[in-house]
């Protein structure tokens, strides 16, 4: 699906490969060129590379940590077979974007991260380029096709994408019932050339897992299921029985390619929680069950300073028990939105980063909802979009609707109704763009578990979704999502129409 190609230009240092012999002045760059997938599904086996788009210039920046220029240039590209650009400060931790301009109008976007320069050596980086506001396919598809997998970024661009189900059994657990078996496989995807490769496994097998990276560089995986089954006659999206949790978590080491297990506190399995970094290292898991009888209040916190690779300290309880829910950081407070399984418990509570208490917010609107997906809102970090899910009526879930859609103010402790969604959503993936947007995707429309290829766009000027340029290749659920470098989504695997995806395809956000 993509086309590798070396530009040896004159830049004065971008990653640690050399192009050719050491220089002092320059190394080069290369560019790895996806193809759309417009009128068919991204394909699950790779497939020949493409003919190369027609870019005429490069605009090259390089970033601080900080987010400050460090660098900018533009590469004209026609009719030059060596373009050349000079005088990169010294730099460590240097951020890369590129875009690719095609009639002088921004056409395809690019990025690396890490990138050291130093002077006098030549380097250079390796950069997916992608089309703006559109969907392009990885190069090759996850090594083993399968669903609810776990999917973090790397702090050097790449993704984990850790476990999940690899065998479907369809009425297995009887007619429309099928039943899926977890897997301990690992793949990455690089984002510099757009493969998806496979990676040291898991100790154990285990499917809708969370992961979490950690401020060390390394990746923290919590809990999870060996067996779950798909059964359009229940209200949840899986089913799960409490025999089948892995009660314990495991952290990777990138630079290892190595897993370390750990039993998680009383060997208490966890699946449909959430797992919150808090800034300080730590992270934050709530929650989790595996029915509405079966919910948990508790919540522990996992300390990298503790044994080994770290370990779990017990918090106190929540305020009420919640699976299904969402949570996210604002501030010194993680919010935990939804998954209250009683109707007096509050909806909303908070976790205080500082002391350790969790407190109940007094909201009053509807906003108990179950397996939806919740996200700050760019530029409006008071704000968070809460988009799909189902409400809790008697002991099951309502029929997931379109309009279940809302605005949660921290500040005020108000919830608004925006916009309702094209499809309705339950296990949405929604992630927060460089261009302000939300990408919301996929996900299952009904009890029924089926997919969606849907993809929208919400836009907080106007609190208002709109389609996507181009939906998803397939229809999606249970995929794994991950942001990547250059402002793009990956979407990784997942159920489709007909049974289990190995498929990878990226969504570009358009330039501001």
């Amino acid at each position: 699906m993509l086309r590798s190609q070396v530009l040896c230009s004159s830049l004065a240092a971008l990653l640690l490969a050399a192009c050719g012999p050491a220089a002092t002045d320059g190394g080069g760059l290369e560019l790895a060129f996806a193809r759309q997938a417009l009128e068919s599904p991204c394909p699950e086996e790779a497939v020949s590379d493409p003919a190369l788009p027609p870019l005429d210039r490069l605009e090259i920046k390089l970033l601080t940590e900080a987010g400050a220029v460090h660098f900018e240039a533009g590469i004209d590209l026609a009719g030059k077979t060596s373009p050349e650009v000079g005088g990169i400060p010294e730099g460590e931790g240097l951020s890369l974007d590129v875009l690719g301009l095609v009639g002088g109008s921004p056409a395809w976007r690019g990025g690396a991260e890490s990138i050291t320069i130093v002077k006098g050596r030549s380097a250079y980086a390796k950069v997916l380029m992608t089309p703006l506001a559109d969907m392009a396919c990885a190069r090759r598809p996850l090594h083993r096709p399968r669903a609810f997998t776990a999917a973090a970024p790397l702090a050097d661009g790449r993704v984990l994408l850790a476990g999940g189900a690899d065998t479907l059994a369809a009425d297995a657990c009887g007619p429309g019932c099928a039943e899926l078996e977890a897997t301990a496989a690992v793949d990455l995807f690089d984002s510099g050339s757009g493969s998806i490769y496979p990676a040291a496994a898991l100790n154990s097998p285990r499917a809708l897992a969370t992961a979490t990276p950690l401020s060390d560089g390394k990746v923290l995986v919590v809990g999870g299921v060996r067996r779950l089954e798909l059964n359009g006659s229940t209200s949840l999206p899986a089913d799960v029985d409490e025999l089948d949790l892995v009660p314990s978590f495991e952290v990777y080491i990138p630079w290892e390619d190595l897993w370390i297990e750990k039993p998680l506190p009383d060997f208490e399995g966890r699946v449909f929680h959430t797992a919150t970094p808090l800034g300080d290292g730590r992270v934050l898991v709530c929650g989790g069950g595996t029915d509405f009888d079966l919910a948990l209040d508790s919540a522990i916190v996992f300390d990298p300073a503790g044994e080994s690779v770290g370990d779990f300290v017990p918090l106190q309880r929540m305020n009420a028990p919640r699976f299904g829910h969402a949570a996210v950081r604002v501030g010194d407070k993680v919010l935990l939105i939804g998954g209250a399984v009683h109707p007096t418990s509050p909806p909303v509570e908070d976790f205080s980063i500082s002391d350790e208490n969790f407190n109940a917010h007094s909201i009053q609107e509807a906003i108990n909802l179950f397996f939806h997906s919740a996200v700050v809102l760019p530029l409006r970090p008071d704000e968070i979009l809460v988009a799909g899910g189902a409400f809790l009526e008697t002991d099951q879930l309502a029929y997931p609707l379109a309009a279940n859609a809302r605005l949660l103010s921290v500040s005020q402790s108000s919830v608004s109704q925006v916009s309702a969604m094209a499809v309705p959503r339950m296990m949405a993936q929604a992630v927060a763009l460089d261009s302000n947007l939300v990408l919301v995707a996929g996900g299952f429309t009904d009890p029924g578990t089926t997919p969606s290829d849907s993809a929208e766009l919400f836009d907080p000027s106007s609190e208002e979704f709109r389609a996507a340029p181009q939906p998803l290749s397939t229809p999606r659920a249970g995929h794994a999502v991950a942001p990547v470098v250059g402002g793009r989504v990956l979407s990784a695997g997942g159920l489709g129409p007909d049974g289990l995806l190995g498929s990878g395809e990226i969504y570009t956000a358009p330039t501001q």
